[in-house]
C-alpha cells in the first residue's frame, strides 16, 4: 500500500512547467501519480521516491491541486489525496515612463500588471530595488542612477516574496543612449610602426559601454 509523506516543492506557479518530487513508502516501478484525477508521466526513483513533470497547460487553476499515488492491481491501492498549492505569478504589462535616458539620475518608475502582493519587488536586470506596493496591479520603485549608466534595453521583472517567490516574465524598458560628440583627440599624431599608442578622446555623451573605432 503506497503512502505519501511529502511533496517538494509544496507549491507550483500557475501556468508554468514544474517538476515535483513525491516521497513516501510502498512505491513500485509501475506506480502512477495523478494530478487532479488525471494520470501524469511518473518516474520511479526508488521505493520511497517518485518524480513527475507537469506542463504549464496542466497548472492553470489557482488553489489546491490534488495528488494521489496508485499501485496497480491486483491488490493495488490509491493513496489519499495530498494538496499542492497552485499560486499566482506576477505579470508586467506596462512601465512608466516608457523609456529612460542613459545618464539619468535616480528615477521613480511605476510598474503595472497583475498578482502583486505586499512585499513584491521590482527588479531591473535581475537587481532588486526599493519598491512600494500600491495595489494588486501597481507598484512604484525608486531606481538609482547606476541602473541607467549606459544605453541598452533593460529587463523589468517583479518578484513576489516567500512562500511563493514567483518571478514575472521580463518587460523591455529602453534606456536611450545620447549621441556621442567628439571634440578633441590627444595626441593628433602617432609614430608609424610604434609598438603602441594611447589616445585620449574628449567630448560629450560618452557612456560606460561606449567604444572607439580606429579607421
Amino acid at each position: 500500500t503506497p503512502k505519501v509523506s511529502g511533496i517538494s516543492p509544496d507549491g507550483v506557479p500557475q501556468a508554468h512547467d514544474a517538476t515535483l518530487t513525491i516521497t513516501g513508502t510502498g512505491f513500485e516501478s509501475n506506480s502512477t501519480v495523478s494530478w487532479n484525477g488525471t494520470a501524469v508521466p511518473t518516474t520511479f526513483v526508488n521505493s520511497t521516491t517518485l518524480t513527475i513533470a507537469l506542463t504549464a497547460s496542466q497548472v492553470q487553476s489557482l488553489g489546491n491541486a490534488q495528488i494521489t499515488v496508485n499501485n496497480p492491481g491486483p491488490g493495488g491501492t490509491t493513496t489519499e489525496p495530498v494538496a499542492v498549492l497552485v499560486y499566482p505569478v506576477p505579470t508586467v504589462t506596462a512601465v512608466s515612463p516608457t523609456s529612460v535616458a542613459a545618464g539619468s539620475g535616480s528615477t521613480q518608475i511605476v510598474v503595472t500588471g497583475a498578482n502583486y502582493v505586499q512585499g513584491s519587488v521590482v527588479q531591473i536586470d535581475a537587481t532588486a530595488y526599493p519598491t512600494t506596493y500600491t495595489s494588486a496591479t501597481s507598484l512604484t520603485a525608486q531606481i538609482p542612477a547606476s541602473a541607467w549608466a549606459a544605453g541598452r534595453t533593460a529587463n523589468v521583472t517583479v518578484q513576489n516574496p516567500d512562500p511563493e517567490p514567483a518571478v514575472s516574465l521580463s518587460f523591455s524598458l529602453p534606456v536611450t543612449a545620447p549621441t556621442p560628440v567628439l571634440s578633441a583627440i590627444t595626441p593628433l599624431i602617432v609614430v608609424q610602426g610604434a609598438s603602441g599608442a594611447t589616445i585620449t578622446l574628449t567630448g560629450t555623451g560618452f557612456e560606460a559601454n561606449s567604444s572607439a573605432q580606429w579607421n
